[in-house]
């Protein structure tokens, strides 16, 4: 039987410290129709370049001439440029395991009717050590899972394979602009397709000081500006009334600001508050956590 073509998509912006190591573990997948392409998003890093060319001949790269700002342009470029029926997304910190690409094969071929298969991963740490399986038991079989969704974007990117055309029509290239919209293009890909689980650990997610997101409190530990966006999109609607929507959001809302008032982040755990009652302003749980972080502000 004809085994069809992958196409690895790999992304990175003047990313060194990992970048052998995620290329090594798309290089030794036991699949053996595959294309890799890296696209470098308007990088500098003169030592990244000499470790992508220690592979011509193994993989293709795309060079953005300007950083998009964004993780998800340059994979949907990707996405665009890649010649293969399915792709598959890799960080440029994260691991495959070896069966992953032939184990998503074979899935994603036994069901046409899938867009969009995925897998448990490892987080493991800057050395490689495993930390824990992230949303062990709490991934949905596969089915629709927009609902589910609406909570948490619980689909790891490095552990996704999809259908081309599920991936560049969630979402028109021109409206991505944030960083962080790969729950956006989920939600909408969510809409007309069912997602499928294959329940093992087939990657690793790195959980390092050098992520793109470690540094921005407004993301820790829920994602709030992504779930604006989903609000002002109105693509919840296809999967949840308003009333549960705005529920969703006002519990965002109190676990960010639970987070930073534990943290004695007194200015952080407000302004949780503050943006959470404008989705439910008689939320006696998001005033109790004001009251608590002002007295402790007061008195501290």
């Amino acid at each position: 039987m004809e085994q069809p073509l992958v196409t690895a998509i790999l992304c990175t912006y003047n990313r060194e410290s990992y970048l052998r190591e995620a290329l090594d573990s798309i290089l030794a997948q036991t699949y053996p129709n595959l294309e890799v392409l890296v696209v470098d998003d308007g990088s500098s890093n003169e030592a990244m370049f000499r470790i992508l060319d220690e592979y011509k001949g193994r993989i293709t790269v795309v060079r953005r001439p300007k950083n998009s700002g964004t993780c998800e342009l340059p994979r949907y470029e990707g996405v665009e440029r890649a010649r293969g029926k399915y792709c598959a997304f890799l960080d440029s910190d994260d691991l495959w395991a070896p069966g992953k690409i032939s184990k998503q094969v074979a899935f994603m071929e036994s069901h046409p009717e899938i867009g969009l298969c995925h897998t448990y991963v490892n987080v493991i740490d800057g050395e490689g050590r495993v930390l824990k399986i992230r949303h062990e038991g709490r991934l949905p079989p596969t089915g629709n899972c927009g609902k589910a969704l609406l909570e948490n974007c619980f689909i790891s990117i490095s552990s996704i394979m999809v259908r081309p055309r599920v991936w560049l029509d969630a979402v028109d290239r021109k409206n991505i602009v944030h960083l962080g919209m790969e729950w956006d293009i989920l939600l909408r890909a969510a809409v007309k397709h069912d997602f499928g689980l294959i329940p093992e650990v087939c990657a690793a997610y790195r959980r390092s000081s050098e992520g793109v997101t470690t540094s921005n409190w407004k993301w820790t530990p829920r994602d709030v500006g992504a779930m604006e966006r989903i609000w002002e999109s109105r693509v919840w609607s296809h999967f949840a009334t308003r009333t549960e929507m705005r529920r969703l959001l006002q519990e965002a809302y109190l676990e960010n600001a639970g987070h930073h008032h534990a943290l004695r982040r007194h200015v952080h755990c407000a302004y949780f508050v503050m943006q959470g009652l404008r989705h439910g302003i008689f939320n006696v749980d998001l005033h109790a956590v004001l009251l608590k972080t002002l007295v402790r502000s007061v008195f501290k």
